[in-house]
Protein backbone atom coordinates (compact mmCIF):
# COMPACT_ATOMS: atom_id res chain seq x y z
CA UNK A 1 0.00 0.00 0.00
CA UNK A 2 1.36 3.67 -0.99
CA UNK A 3 1.91 6.10 1.70
CA UNK A 4 2.22 9.25 -0.49
CA UNK A 5 3.11 10.23 -4.01
CA UNK A 6 5.94 12.31 -3.97
CA UNK A 7 6.11 14.67 -7.23
CA UNK A 8 9.83 15.21 -7.08
CA UNK A 9 12.05 11.90 -8.78
CA UNK A 10 15.62 13.22 -7.80
CA UNK A 11 13.80 13.82 -3.88
CA UNK A 12 12.29 10.52 -4.03
CA UNK A 13 16.24 9.05 -4.92
CA UNK A 14 17.93 10.14 -2.48
CA UNK A 15 15.20 9.47 -0.21
CA UNK A 16 15.50 6.07 -1.12
CA UNK A 17 19.65 6.79 -0.55
CA UNK A 18 18.70 8.16 3.22
CA UNK A 19 16.57 5.46 4.25
CA UNK A 20 14.58 7.89 6.20
CA UNK A 21 12.78 11.49 6.09
CA UNK A 22 10.01 13.82 6.32
CA UNK A 23 7.32 13.73 3.31
CA UNK A 24 5.39 17.48 3.64
CA UNK A 25 1.82 16.83 1.84
CA UNK A 26 -0.13 19.89 0.18
CA UNK A 27 -2.03 20.24 3.31
CA UNK A 28 1.19 21.09 5.64
CA UNK A 29 0.86 17.87 7.22
CA UNK A 30 3.84 16.02 7.61
CA UNK A 31 4.53 12.54 7.93
CA UNK A 32 7.87 10.69 8.89
CA UNK A 33 8.89 7.34 7.09
CA UNK A 34 11.71 4.86 7.44
CA UNK A 35 13.57 2.28 6.52
CA UNK A 36 10.93 -0.88 6.26
CA UNK A 37 12.39 -3.23 4.13
CA UNK A 38 14.42 -3.47 0.34
CA UNK A 39 14.28 -5.84 -2.78
CA UNK A 40 17.78 -7.20 -2.16
CA UNK A 41 19.11 -5.84 -5.49
CA UNK A 42 22.72 -4.45 -5.64
CA UNK A 43 23.13 -0.76 -4.87
CA UNK A 44 25.16 1.17 -7.50
CA UNK A 45 26.82 4.54 -6.07
CA UNK A 46 25.49 7.09 -8.30
CA UNK A 47 28.25 9.84 -7.52
CA UNK A 48 30.50 6.94 -8.70
CA UNK A 49 28.61 6.23 -11.98
CA UNK A 50 28.84 10.32 -12.76
CA UNK A 51 32.92 10.41 -11.82
CA UNK A 52 33.09 7.26 -14.54
CA UNK A 53 31.03 9.39 -16.66
CA UNK A 54 33.41 12.73 -16.27
CA UNK A 55 30.12 14.29 -15.09
CA UNK A 56 31.68 14.63 -11.70
CA UNK A 57 34.86 15.46 -10.47
CA UNK A 58 36.55 12.84 -7.99
CA UNK A 59 37.94 15.72 -5.87
CA UNK A 60 34.94 17.65 -4.55
CA UNK A 61 31.89 15.25 -5.38
CA UNK A 62 29.45 15.86 -2.69
CA UNK A 63 25.82 15.28 -2.83
CA UNK A 64 24.62 19.15 -3.63
CA UNK A 65 27.15 18.74 -6.63
CA UNK A 66 25.22 15.18 -7.36
CA UNK A 67 21.83 16.32 -7.18
CA UNK A 68 22.65 19.77 -9.34
CA UNK A 69 23.78 17.17 -11.89
CA UNK A 70 20.86 15.88 -12.28
CA UNK A 71 18.41 18.97 -11.61
CA UNK A 72 20.96 20.41 -14.66
CA UNK A 73 20.73 17.33 -16.43
CA UNK A 74 17.04 16.05 -16.00
CA UNK A 75 16.98 14.38 -19.84
CA UNK A 76 19.78 11.96 -18.40
CA UNK A 77 19.12 11.93 -14.59
CA UNK A 78 16.56 8.84 -14.65
CA UNK A 79 19.22 7.28 -16.64
CA UNK A 80 22.23 7.08 -13.73
CA UNK A 81 19.62 6.76 -11.65
CA UNK A 82 17.83 3.67 -12.36
CA UNK A 83 21.57 2.30 -12.44
CA UNK A 84 20.69 1.83 -8.99
CA UNK A 85 18.91 -1.31 -8.93
CA UNK A 86 18.31 -1.49 -4.96
CA UNK A 87 14.82 -0.21 -3.42
CA UNK A 88 13.38 0.75 -0.43
CA UNK A 89 10.54 0.64 0.97
CA UNK A 90 8.93 2.69 3.74
CA UNK A 91 6.99 2.86 6.77
CA UNK A 92 5.87 5.95 8.31
CA UNK A 93 5.90 6.03 11.87
CA UNK A 94 6.28 8.46 14.67
CA UNK A 95 8.38 9.97 17.48
CA UNK A 96 12.50 9.72 16.80
CA UNK A 97 13.64 7.51 14.65
CA UNK A 98 16.39 4.49 15.41
CA UNK A 99 18.82 2.75 13.86
CA UNK A 100 19.28 -0.76 13.10
CA UNK A 101 20.42 -1.31 16.76
CA UNK A 102 16.97 0.35 18.02
CA UNK A 103 18.13 3.05 19.75
CA UNK A 104 17.31 6.78 18.84
CA UNK A 105 19.28 8.59 16.27
CA UNK A 106 20.89 11.14 17.86
CA UNK A 107 22.11 14.63 15.66
CA UNK A 108 26.21 14.41 15.38
CA UNK A 109 26.71 11.25 17.60
CA UNK A 110 24.83 8.86 15.77
CA UNK A 111 26.93 7.13 13.26
CA UNK A 112 26.71 4.34 10.54
CA UNK A 113 29.22 1.98 10.21
CA UNK A 114 30.32 -1.56 8.18
CA UNK A 115 29.30 -4.15 11.20
CA UNK A 116 32.28 -6.61 9.95
CA UNK A 117 34.46 -3.67 11.74
CA UNK A 118 32.50 -2.16 13.93
CA UNK A 119 29.92 -3.35 15.77
CA UNK A 120 26.51 -1.21 16.73
CA UNK A 121 26.92 0.67 20.17
CA UNK A 122 31.20 0.60 19.87
CA UNK A 123 32.38 4.23 20.04
CA UNK A 124 34.56 5.79 17.66
CA UNK A 125 36.95 8.79 17.71
CA UNK A 126 36.78 10.44 14.46
CA UNK A 127 39.77 12.74 12.82
CA UNK A 128 39.71 14.53 9.63
CA UNK A 129 42.76 14.15 7.66
CA UNK A 130 42.86 17.43 6.36
CA UNK A 131 41.67 18.78 9.25
CA UNK A 132 43.07 17.79 12.66
CA UNK A 133 41.12 20.20 14.41
CA UNK A 134 38.38 18.29 13.65
CA UNK A 135 37.56 15.74 15.71
CA UNK A 136 34.47 14.09 17.53
CA UNK A 137 32.80 11.31 19.16
CA UNK A 138 30.89 8.86 17.02
CA UNK A 139 28.51 5.59 18.58
CA UNK A 140 27.84 3.29 15.96
CA UNK A 141 23.84 3.34 16.05
CA UNK A 142 23.29 2.11 12.34
CA UNK A 143 24.72 0.47 9.20
CA UNK A 144 24.12 0.93 5.55
CA UNK A 145 24.26 -1.30 2.40
CA UNK A 146 26.39 1.24 0.68
CA UNK A 147 29.00 1.78 3.97
CA UNK A 148 31.90 -0.43 3.10
CA UNK A 149 35.30 -0.89 5.20
CA UNK A 150 37.10 0.39 8.44
CA UNK A 151 36.94 4.36 8.09
CA UNK A 152 33.99 4.54 5.91
CA UNK A 153 30.96 6.22 8.12
CA UNK A 154 27.65 8.19 7.38
CA UNK A 155 27.40 10.71 10.22
CA UNK A 156 23.77 11.50 11.27
CA UNK A 157 23.10 15.13 11.06
CA UNK A 158 19.41 15.58 11.91
CA UNK A 159 16.56 16.86 9.63
CA UNK A 160 16.20 20.37 8.01
CA UNK A 161 17.91 22.31 5.43
CA UNK A 162 20.95 22.91 7.82
CA UNK A 163 21.65 19.33 8.70
CA UNK A 164 21.33 18.57 4.80
CA UNK A 165 24.11 21.16 3.78
CA UNK A 166 26.09 19.85 6.76
CA UNK A 167 25.58 15.89 5.65
CA UNK A 168 26.40 17.29 2.06
CA UNK A 169 29.98 18.46 3.01
CA UNK A 170 30.62 15.39 4.69
CA UNK A 171 32.57 13.32 2.14
CA UNK A 172 36.40 13.37 3.02
CA UNK A 173 38.91 11.00 4.20
CA UNK A 174 39.08 10.20 7.88
CA UNK A 175 41.44 8.41 10.67
CA UNK A 176 38.91 6.21 12.97
CA UNK A 177 39.94 4.92 16.65
CA UNK A 178 37.98 2.42 18.54
CA UNK A 179 37.55 2.77 22.00
CA UNK A 180 37.81 -0.81 23.52
CA UNK A 181 37.12 -1.36 27.09
CA UNK A 182 39.14 -3.15 28.36
CA UNK A 183 38.52 -5.14 32.50
CA UNK A 184 41.51 -5.33 34.59
CA UNK A 185 41.83 -8.44 35.89
CA UNK A 186 43.38 -7.48 39.00
CA UNK A 187 40.97 -4.62 40.18
CA UNK A 188 38.25 -5.09 37.98
CA UNK A 189 38.02 -1.28 36.75
CA UNK A 190 37.49 -0.37 33.20
CA UNK A 191 39.92 1.02 30.81
CA UNK A 192 39.61 2.80 27.12
CA UNK A 193 42.35 1.44 24.75
CA UNK A 194 42.66 2.79 21.33
CA UNK A 195 43.92 1.81 18.68
CA UNK A 196 44.05 3.52 14.42
CA UNK A 197 42.30 1.94 11.88
CA UNK A 198 44.57 2.28 8.76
Amino acid sequence: MEIAWIENEIEAFFLHIQGSGRLELENGKVIKVRFAGSNNRNYTSLGKALIEKGHLNKKNIDMYKIKTWLYKNKSLARKFMNMNERYIFFEKYSGNIKGSSGINLVPNISIATDKRFIKKGEAIIIESIDNKKDVFLGIAHDEGIAIKGKSRIDLFTGYGSVAEEKAAGLNRKIFTRKLIPIENKLTGEIFEKNFRNK
